[in-house]
């Protein structure tokens, strides 16, 4: 959190201060709206610092979006709320809930019109003096939440779940949920959305509100807040495209979270240019299209989330230079291509997820050189082929994922020196052979799954014994799973 917003937290107010000013923004001026850009007068130091690649060729262009930054500047002066002083100014900040959120038809009202002091209202608990924390779920409030909530400057706790809110949050209160509440919750409510005025709180650093049933589209808005390093919008219900300018000047993005919401449209490819990104997750959504080629210039991503969706096309040149990936997640799409060489060389990953897509080709060895991975899930494809015997050098592999294919051959001897997997999953397949003896260095296995293949022993008596054999090695409480057939089974 940046250095001005732990002073507006932390630092107690004077009689010098500005109540109409709690952020200390510099009230603007005209001599502020010079349009000439090389005049000092003329210049704002919340502009936010654009390259000379990214600015427009004409100077028409430039002075434009200088100017609108300017006027999200100025709102941020004259819309925030009077910063209550003591708990008169708090009282007539929760009055206003009562008035704009159709008080006289709340669920419980106790106190709030027979008693002038907040400390005897229902859902009000009061501290020093000061109004602390405001509680009122499941209390049918109706209407919009007023912006007046977020002069409550010494509340630690909001609660207004599942009442029959709608509208726009306030900005100030979005303001809020960073600088000093350690406890809300506006879930479970109507149509809750995000402000169209977001843009205006530039010194917002992160936008949190998962899970708060949210409607309508993610604002352009968001392009101004340069300062923004942190993004959570998921398990809501925006839809609508991502706008690409949404992330023109928040170059000190590292985390965007936007999954399971309604989103529809491509993968912004303006999302190549925060080099500081280091988590992405779109997934569960309704994206289509290509995953943008251009994402490979993210050098310092970790995490890349877009299963659930139906991107298609292909990804070789969109993960070749992500060598810092960790986890990768492209589950549920339809990608149809071979899956690139390219995998192998991303020697840093943990978990990859391809299942139930549409890949094709066989299973390649440059999987082998990925020695740090844990999970590898591939099922669901049109994967043919044998099973590489160089998965053996897997030494870090838990979870092995390789059901519902056309996979062939035997089953890799190699595979026992793999001391750490714990569920093997090949069922699906077109496997032959009979269980290796190797195998029974497994230890730590609990899960085996080879139903409908064609493996077979010398005779039952074999094929009865290896699962057996499979019992006596898996924990107990995982005895079913263990599925091993044989052709006279199917």
């Amino acid at each position: 959190m940046g250095s001005g917003l732990t002073s507006l937290r932390s630092e107690p107010q004077t009689e010098e201060e500005d109540p109409d000013n709690p952020l200390g923004v510099e009230k603007p001026s005209k001599k502020k709206k010079n349009k000439d850009p090389k005049s000092k007068a003329g210049e704002n130091k919340d502009i936010p610092k654009v390259s000379q690649k990214d600015r427009p060729q004409t100077s028409k262009k430039k002075d434009k979006e200088k100017d609108d930054v300017l006027v999200m500047d100025e709102r941020l002066y004259y819309w925030l709320p009077p910063r209550a002083k003591d708990m008169d100014e708090d009282r007539e900040a929760l009055r206003t809930v009562f008035s704009n959120c159709d008080g006289e038809k709340w669920y419980i009202k106790i106190g709030w019109k027979t008693y002038d002091d907040p400390a005897r209202w229902f859902g009000v608990k009061v501290d020093r003096n000061r109004v602390r924390s405001f509680e009122l779920p499941q209390n049918e409030l109706k209407g919009s939440i007023p912006r007046e909530i977020g002069s409550l400057i010494k509340i630690k706790s909001l609660n207004l779940e599942n009442n029959m809110l709608s509208g726009p949050i306030p900005a100030p209160v979005v303001l809020m949920t960073q600088t000093q509440l350690t406890s809300w919750s506006l879930k479970g409510n109507l149509n809750l959305s995000l402000p169209t005025d977001i843009g205006a709180v530039t010194v917002l650093t992160t936008l949190n509100l998962p899970g708060q049933n949210l409607t309508g589209r993610v604002p352009g808005g968001i392009m101004y807040l340069k300062c923004l390093k942190a993004i959570d919008l998921s398990q809501n219900r925006l839809t609508g495209p991502i706008p690409d300018e949404s992330f023109k000047w928040t170059r000190n993005l590292e985390s965007l979270d936007l999954t399971y919401n309604l989103l529809s449209g491509s993968i912004p490819k303006s999302l190549a240019s925060l080099e500081f990104l280091r988590i992405v997750r779109l997934a569960c959504n309704k994206l289509d299209g290509e995953i943008p080629k251009n994402m490979e210039q993210l050098t310092m991503l970790g995490e890349l989330q877009l299963n659930g969706n139906r991107l298609d096309g292909t990804v070789a040149g969109s993960i070749a230079g992500m060598t810092s990936l960790t986890k990768i997640n492209f589950d549920g799409n339809l990608l149809n291509f071979k899956i690139p060489a390219q995998v192998g060389r991303m020697t840093n990953l943990l978990s990859l997820r391809l299942a139930s897509n549409h890949f094709t080709g066989e299973l390649r060895p440059h999987f082998s050189m990925l020695t740090n991975l844990r999970f590898l899930d591939l099922s669901g494809n049109k994967l043919a082929g044998e099973l590489p015997f160089q998965y053996s050098n897997l030494s870090s592999l838990i979870h092995l994922r390789l059901d519902h294919n056309s996979l062939t051959g035997p089953l890799p001897r190699a595979f026992g020196v793999l001391t750490q997997l714990r569920s093997l999953s090949l069922e699906d397949n077109k496997l032959t052979g009979s269980l290796p003896i190797e195998w029974r260095t497994l230890q730590r296995l609990r899960a085996l799954k080879l139903l409908n293949n064609n493996l077979c022993g010398n005779d039952d008596t074999e094929l009865k014994a290896a699962a057996e054999w499979a019992k006596q090695k898996l924990h107990p409480k995982c005895v079913s799973e263990i599925r091993i057939s044989s052709p006279k089974d199917k």
